[in-house]
């Protein structure tokens, strides 16, 4: 038994090609204590430049809402308990999805980031609702008063990758792993995405470490189908709205013939938040 174990430990210890060099037992931190157990893998900057915290997507979400609900508060909730008219059009129409093609709304219901954001915001404790009231919580009207800096940077982020449910906001199946697998997915970034990569690409170094993905709720699909699923799925919860929101990548859009080609790239930004430990094997 004490060999099988010393073999076992062994195997578990040593660098795979499909997890781009990190090892099993690796892995299996990234995956379950990706802010505990993975020092010897990566450090989280927890000294982040504050001029460069503000001009992230999210960011300038947060300082917005947080600055003109401290401006309004309270803030009568609808019958349904959203956000008033309003306040939600004016979020809206400021930071519009898709600015290109910008639309408008009548209730909160009706731009699924926002209601993310207001989620988010919940969450991260720095918003509640009382007695169908919208308020600040204390530590809302702190950053509020004090700015947001690294430390609301790093709440922010883990709120979002441990608590926030990314498939809330499409109509993919669950594929949890997509979320839960957010720093490989990194690591993935961090080795190939220094120069513009194929979206597609990055989602093959995906699958290859998660095979079982694949094999979705929805059976009915060709292999190639569920292939193009996971893509897509991998792009809009990892790439879009993780990583481009939270100003770690570039997004590139190439026209060519019948279909759009998005080359993603790292920035200075992300460079500067992961501070990675190792360089693994390709």
């Amino acid at each position: 038994q004490a060999f099988a174990d010393a073999w076992l430990e062994k195997k578990n210890a040593e660098p795979k090609s499909e997890f781009l060099g990190l090892s099993p037992e690796q892995l299996h931190r990234v995956l379950y204590r990706p802010f505990d157990e993975t020092s010897d893998i990566v450090a989280l900057n927890k000294n982040l430049s504050d001029e460069k915290i503000l001009e992230i997507p999210i960011v300038k979400e947060v300082v917005y809402f947080i600055r003109r609900l401290g401006e309004l508060q309270p803030l009568r909730a609808t019958a349904k308990g959203n956000l008033p008219r309003a306040f939600a059009c004016e979020i809206h129409d400021r930071f519009p999805e898709h600015p290109e093609f910008s639309y408008p709304i009548v209730s909160e219901e009706g731009d699924m980031k926002l209601s993310a954001l207001r989620h988010i915001l919940d969450m991260c404790g720095w918003i509640k609702k009382r007695n169908q009231k919208f308020y600040l919580t204390q530590k809302g009207q702190n950053l509020n008063g004090e700015g947001f800096g690294p430390d609301g940077f790093h709440h922010l982020f883990q709120t979002y990758t441990q608590e926030f449910n990314w498939a809330s906001r499409d109509f993919y199946p669950e594929l949890e792993i997509i979320q839960q697998a957010f720093l490989f997915s990194c690591y993935i970034l961090h080795r190939k995405a220094k120069t513009y990569v194929n979206a597609n690409e990055l989602s093959i170094h995906f699958i290859q470490a998660f095979p079982a993905v694949l094999n979705t709720e929805e059976s009915y699909l060709s292999s190639e189908e569920s292939h193009q699923l996971l893509q897509h799925a991998f792009y809009v919860r990892f790439i879009e709205r993780f990583c481009e929101y939270f100003g770690f990548v570039m997004v590139q859009k190439e026209k060519r013939s019948l279909q759009l080609d998005y080359l993603i790239k790292t920035t200075p930004f992300f460079d500067e938040m992961f501070q990675w430990r190792l360089e693994g094997v390709c």
